[in-house]
């Protein structure tokens, strides 16, 4: 990445020696503009390059390989609909050691009979209400307190009512980073993705945000973080009095929270795609709008290096915008074209981090996530000929980056014939096999062998490990129907299913299989 710095910090040199070139020829109207929009661009450029950019060089810590108990905390205020939709996806987290207590937060609607009839079918599910003429309420945070309260493991994981996991390895992907360096754990929490521009809107606001908080938390300035998704030690919580210095506010039991007690070495980031989750997001603009501005009243209480980084970001591009738009009305054409090159060159940097993040998220390596990056953009200038501008420069050069990275993956398929790593809903399956485009004969056998190896090795298996595998992987039975069927706890289930795959996975890599 360095000489991508320094490749860039050449052409802001070269800018600036063609505006001071015709500068001399500038009005004093065309000369104010000129400097904002030189200033604003260099400013825009500075967040960008050691900022936002740190996240495609960013290299996680060591994960913690540890089981520790963790207590998910659920906040529900008339959420009887999102609770029995998304509860489950919750309580069947792939996870051997945890409890969800859900907080209801005086509703009125159905939520507790939803939550009554859940509490029947878990073990690992606990339901404190508070009642509905309780006075002290300021927007969640007395129902958050109350669920710290009720909570018995040190870690927190908080997440929303109308908030789904993607994957049943959320809790497990955001416990990897409760190490005894950290106190709190930033993740992601986008929304669902439905029609309409307002969505599109709405999904593009959340993860600008969240480029924003993990960048600056990488930089060691973390300020915030979401609800949604948000983990910290109970004993930090209460250590630092809770929401006591912003008790009066409806919002900020996230972000103040997070931007009062988050140091540059007690905070880490998770943003892995097991651990993101997903809200169901507005509908109506003017709805939005004002979850917005709610959001935003809790700006004004952040720390003063968080209030001018944040807001000198802000103002730089709306002044960066303006100030081109003045350039293209009255400065001559050779200031047009330079305010032309210099938003191009922004539309360059943001395709950049869009075609890395993409590829991250298809091959799952930040390495090769990087090295394809590179090679599609070299691929991009050798086919530059071939661009007609039918479609944007950007959908053109996505095209190219998606086709390189597909091909990429096929290439590893063919080299891969037997899989034991975890499948697309966190599970590790036996019977899972990855097999090249065009099996040949002697392929197919080493694939078969290797599969009744694997049977056999199961067969070996404790009677309590062997069978809980097979009515998992084998049979499709769901965790709720293996309880039933074995007459065990679903706590039991996952606890005996966790140890069990470890125990395989362990087996197999003994045999070099």
């Amino acid at each position: 990445m360095q000489k991508y710095r320094f490749l860039i910090t050449f052409v802001i040199i070269l800018i600036f020696a063609l505006v001071m070139a015709q500068i001399f020829e500038f009005s004093a109207f065309e000369l104010i503009i000129a400097v904002v929009f030189s200033f604003t661009f260099l400013i825009q450029l500075f967040y960008y390059l050691f900022f936002y950019l740190r996240i495609a060089t960013y290299k996680p810590a060591a994960k913690d390989k540890d089981i520790k108990p963790v207590s998910v905390i659920i906040c529900a205020k008339d959420e009887a609909e999102n609770l029995e939709k998304f509860l489950p996806k919750v309580l069947n987290q792939n996870y051997p050691d945890f409890e969800l207590i859900v907080v209801n937060d005086g509703s009125v609607d159905d939520t507790g009979d939803v939550l009554k009839r859940f509490d029947n079918q878990y073990e690992n599910l606990y339901v404190t209400t508070i009642p509905e003429n309780t006075k002290l309420r300021q927007g969640k945070k007395l129902a958050v307190t109350i669920g710290l309260k009720a909570a018995k493991n040190e870690w927190i994981l908080l997440t929303d009512a109308d908030c789904v996991p993607v994957s049943e390895n959320w809790i497990s992907s955001m416990q990897a980073n409760f190490t005894d360096k950290y106190d709190i754990v930033l993740a992601y929490g986008g929304y669902m993705e439905q029609k309409g521009f307002l969505n599109k809107l709405i999904r593009f606001d959340s993860m600008f945000i969240a480029m924003q908080y993990f960048t600056f938390a990488i930089a060691g300035l973390p300020y915030m973080g979401v609800g949604r998704n948000l983990a910290y030690r109970k004993s930090v919580f209460f250590k630092n009095k809770g929401f006591a210095s912003h008790l009066k506010l409806k919002s900020g039991d996230d972000d103040l929270f997070v931007n009062k007690i988050a140091t540059k070495t007690n905070t880490a980031i998770e943003y892995s795609t097991e651990s993101f989750t997903r809200s169901v997001p507005e509908k109506k603009f003017k709805s939005w709008y004002y979850q917005k501005k709610r959001h935003l009243s809790t700006g004004v209480y952040y720390r003063l290096k968080h209030k001018f980084l944040l807001g000198t970001e802000i103002l730089s591009r709306i002044l960066f915008y303006i100030s081109f738009m003045f350039n293209f009305v009255y400065n001559d054409y050779i200031a047009a074209a330079t305010a032309i090159f210099l938003i191009r060159l922004i539309v360059q940097l943001v395709v950049y981090y869009y075609a890395f993040f993409m590829m991250n998220k298809m091959v799952n390596n930040v390495n090769d996530a990087e090295d394809l990056t590179i090679e599609a953009f070299g691929k991009a200038f050798k086919l530059l000929h071939s661009f007609t501008g039918k479609y944007a420069f950007s959908t053109w050069l996505f095209k190219i980056a998606t086709n390189h990275c597909i091909d990429f993956i096929r290439k590893q398929n063919k080299h891969t014939l037997l899989s034991i790593d975890e499948g697309s809903d966190g599970d590790i399956a036996p019977n899972q096999y990855i097999l090249s485009e065009n099996p040949d004969p002697e392929e197919n056998l080493i694939r078969q062998q290797k599969g009744e190896m694997i049977k056999d090795i199961i067969d070996r298996l404790h009677p309590d490990y062997r069978d809980i595998l097979r009515l998992k992987y084998f049979q499709g039975f769901s965790y709720i129907e293996i309880s039933e069927k074995l007459d065990i706890s679903m706590g039991t289930v996952k606890a005996r299913l966790y140890r069990s795959k470890e125990l395989l996975v362990n087996t197999i890599k003994g045999k070099d299989i």
